[in-house]
């Protein structure tokens, strides 16, 4: 069976799914068309409150504004009304043709007499009760494409297809990133004394022994200052602390060793506020140093 059109529209900006606005297509424009095919095929539209009959039970049906009709003298009525054939049959090809596609569209299958009209039509034409109904859509452009492509780009593949596509993007920034050949894994525990301060550093820190350490780290600097000042090795410390401070201050207004070294060894408020102090400490030693061998120049 094949069903004649009655509107055209434009698609809705919001949903393009829908249309926002319908027309009839022009009456005169469907008779060219059909009078290629008929030579004296007519389409007419007459009132809605128009009844059919025919060879079923048409019943009452409701099409939007105006019922669509056929007239050809090639065409038996087989539901229809005076005017014209709502229901058509041509026997030369063995096709049945649908006039008004309200009887059977969305719209007009909201109106429940259209719906049982439809069904009865369908019955109409059906051989038996165990025989398929087909709708063919390919006019309409619902056309199944044997595409490879085109399979690749719908349900269900796409998604199968957009990991892929990730995928390759993926490797191929991985690729261009790591331009070169691959660099070699480095040893877990690194040589070289840097390395072993630096391990050393870290069990430091995880048994939380700062605290405990920094005495010993004055003394050390103590010792070192001693050493590139060229002092005998057998002062005491304490001479040494009276001697580092009559040098003074690293510059002015600063502390002095005793100062420094009494910071350093007492009462921290943390980690950060420690290392500071030994910072201090250490840059003490540094200038007293560049001083003198200033002094010495």
């Amino acid at each position: 069976m094949a069903v004649l059109p009655k509107w055209y529209g434009r698609a809705d900006p919001l949903n393009p799914a829908r249309q926002a606005d319908t027309r009839f297509i022009d009456a005169r424009t469907m008779n060219d068309r059909l009078r290629t095919i008929y030579p004296d095929a007519e389409i007419l539209r007459v009132s809605t409150s128009t009844e059919v009959e025919g060879d079923f039970e048409a019943g009452a049906v409701k099409p939007d504004v105006r019922l669509q009709l056929i007239q050809s003298s090639d065409l038996e009525t087989v539901v229809g009304t005076e005017d014209g054939a709502l229901v058509a049959y041509d026997p030369g090809r063995g096709i049945y043709i649908l006039a008004d596609p309200d009887m059977m569209n969305t719209f007009g299958l909201a109106r429940a007499e259209n719906a049982v009209f439809a069904t009865r039509l369908v019955n109409y034409l059906r051989s038996s009760e165990n025989e398929p109904i087909l709708m063919d859509a390919t006019l309409h452009g619902f056309a199944r494409s044997e595409n490879l492509l085109k399979m690749l780009f719908s349900v269900p593949y796409i998604g199968a297809t957009l990991v892929a596509l990730a995928s390759a993007l993926l490797l191929g920034w991985a690729a261009i990133v790591r331009f070169g050949p691959p660099a070699r894994e480095a040893r877990a525990i690194a040589l070289g004394k840097q390395a072993l301060a630096d391990n050393t550093a870290g069990l430091v820190t995880m048994a939380r022994r700062e605290m405990k350490m920094a005495p010993g780290y004055a003394g050390l600097i103590r010792r070192r200052l001693a050493r590139a000042l060229g002092l005998p090795r057998s002062i005491p410390d304490a001479q040494l602390t009276e001697m580092f401070d009559r040098m003074g201050p690293a510059e002015d207004g600063g502390k002095t060793f005793s100062e420094l070294e009494r910071a350093l060894t007492g009462q921290a408020a943390n980690r950060e506020d420690l290392a500071q102090r030994a910072r201090d400490l250490h840059q003490w030693r540094k200038a007293i140093i560049r001083r003198t061998m200033h002094e010495r120049g």
